[in-house]
Order: C-alpha cells, then structure tokens, then sequence
C-alpha cells in the first residue's frame, strides 16, 4: 500500500500524497466503463450548522442566492451526538465521519473501549488511492487528526504528531508538505483555502488510482466560540470557494463523490432581518441587494444540533436523508471498497 505522506509539526498544511515507489504493492480500484478513477472530496466546515450557511448566503448572495453548497443537488441532515454525550466535540464528531463508529469526546479514532478504528483515509491507502489533508488550523489539531492517527485523547498533538511521521515513506515516492504558520493561520489566510484545495487537487487527480482528499474550514469553529460573527461569516464564505473548486473538479470527472457538512455547530448562531435587541447580537451586516441582517448567539460552545450535508457525484443521492454522521463515512466507504455496496443499499432502504 502507498504510505501517508504527510509530515506533522505544530503548524497549519497541506500534506498530499501521491503514487508509492515501484516496489511498493497496491491493490487497484476496477474503474468503471468510462476508465475514471475514482475520488472523495471531503469538505468539513468546523462548527458550521443551518445558522452559519445561511448568514454566509445572506452576506455573500442575499436571501434568494446560493453558496455553492447550496447549489449541489443532494441534500441531506446529519445527527452529530457522539458516544457519551448528546454534545459532541471536534474529536468524536471527525472519528464518526472517518471511521463510521461513534466514540467518546476527546478520541481520535479509537473506539469507546479503546480499539483502534481504520480510517477512510487508511481504507484508501490500502487500495492504492492518494491521500491529502487540507486544514487553516495546526495539522495535529483534532479533525485532521481523526484521518491520520489514533489517541485516546486529542490533547495528545505530540503523539499525534510522531504518527503521521515521514519515516516509512520510501524515497520515490511524490509528496506535498506545506506550513504556514506556528499554529492556527492568521487572516487573513495565505495561501487561501482555495489555494490549498487546488493545488492538492491537482496533485492528486494524477494518480491513476484515484483519490481520497479531506478539507478543513477550521477556523469557522473558532469565530463561533467567540461570538464573532463577522469571522464566522467570512471563514464560511471562504470554505464555499473551495467548495467551489471541488466541484469544478468534480464536474469533468464523474466518478467522483464531493460531501460538504459539519462536524457539529457551535454556539447556536441565528439570522434575522430585524433587530431583537438580544445581548450580543453582532450587526448589522449587508447583503449584495443592500437588505440588512442580524446575528443572534445562544451560547459559546457546541450545541446538539443537526448539520446540514449537501453533495453531489458518485454515490450522493444515498444522502439525502437523515441520519447519523456515521452514515457519511459508510457512503464513501462504498466508493472505496465498491464490492461492499449492496449491503449500504440495503441499510439505506431500510432492509
């Protein structure tokens, strides 16, 4: 199987991997008719529920516009609550969606009982596929995390870190690492997330095997944790563009499956076109036909809300439901591993 390729110290990346050395052995996915490989975009916005989608379509397209999430023909709803509690957290959120098994909050990839869990990422490797992880916060932080280690706890970043060390990969093999800051990117963000997201797009897309890619808007989470709406706003609109260019990718390639969807929301945020004169409410804020609106926020945590997942490609329409963000993983498990598909089927029609 090709080897991760992605280098962990405490700073904001982009790790991507491509084919393994020749002396390497993969199993390849059989394309279909048209010989395409196959490839998953994964697109997470960290905290980022119904409230922040919609104040970033207000912002960036006014009420009757859409972001380009919008603009997918898959819609669905994910449940988020983890293991041990109805609030998730970051951790057990991402473990749901990369492994498709619920775990406690602060685990990074490991079961409640303390078994390691494979990841997508892992299940892609093993068939050969190349691997990339985009992020704006430290690459050990815990989403990207969830893809690459496996910790009990994931304050862990040290070990997380020696995890997805470079020790193993063989020097033929054709790598990605870029850092751009000691921690978290400072707005605004250079490269942008459009940037990160393209470049690993293009870098992957060579191999003929396919691709599993996982992109991070991490910091929408942070400006929700601080009320801060017009962070919030503006990091939601950023992520959209890089949905943007998953989607240009995905509209020349059609064996490819792009989901966008939240880990969790975080802090309750609400729009109104009036003024509710509510402590701390953040606006006014313009829409491009001059309309004003308001922020409203009912907390500084996350909350137990479902999230909003649009997608398009292969394999999409199976979400449009609702359902456990587990359902995610068990979607892009099928394009992984297309053997495994009947049973999904069955499962989503219930049988």
């Amino acid at each position: 199987m090709k080897v991760f390729g992605v280098a962990i110290s405490l700073g904001c990346w982009v790790g991507v991997t491509q084919a393994g050395g020749a002396d390497l052995q993969c199993e390849s996915i059989a394309p279909d008719a048209g010989g395409q490989p196959r490839a998953i975009i994964l697109l997470i916005g960290d905290g980022m529920g119904e409230g922040q989608r919609t104040a970033a379509r207000w912002r960036a397209a006014s009420q009757d516009g859409q972001l380009a999430m919008d603009a997918m023909p898959v819609s669905g709803w994910s449940r988020t609550g983890s293991a041990d509690s109805s609030i998730t957290d970051s951790a057990a959120a991402g473990t749901a969606l990369s492994t498709g098994v619920k775990t406690n909050n602060g685990m990074i990839s490991i079961d409640p009982y303390s078994n390691t869990l494979t990841t997508i990422l892992e299940h892609a490797q093993a068939r050969g596929m190349a691997v990339g992880l985009v992020t704006t916060v430290q690459m050990a932080h815990a989403t990207p995390a969830v893809f690459a280690s496996h910790v009990p706890s994931r304050y862990m970043m040290t070990e997380i870190a020696n995890q997805t060390a470079f020790a193993a990969v063989p020097t033929t093999t054709t790598r990605l690492l870029g850092l751009f800051a000691d921690e978290g990117m400072t707005r605004p963000f250079s490269p942008t997330l459009v940037q990160m997201t393209q470049k690993s797009i293009d870098i992957l897309s060579h191999d003929p095997q396919g691709f599993f890619l996982m992109v991070e808007g991490g910091q929408i989470d942070w400006a929700c944790h601080a009320n801060d709406a017009a962070n919030a706003i503006t990091d939601t609109i950023d992520f959209d563009a890089a949905v943007a260019v998953a989607q240009s990718y995905a509209s020349v390639n059609p064996d490819t499956l792009v989901i966008v969807t939240g880990d969790h929301e975080t802090g309750g945020m609400s729009v109104a076109l009036d003024q509710t004169g509510d402590p701390g409410e953040d606006g006014p804020f313009s829409m491009p036909d001059d309309m004003l609106f308001y922020v409203n926020w009912m907390t500084t945590t996350h909350t137990a809300a479902d999230v909003p997942t649009t997608a398009q490609g292969m394999f999409s329409d199976l979400l449009d439901q609702t359902d456990e963000n587990t359902y995610i993983y068990d979607v892009m498990y099928e394009l992984v591993e297309p053997d495994m598909w009947l049973p999904l089927v069955l499962h989503d029609w219930g049988g």
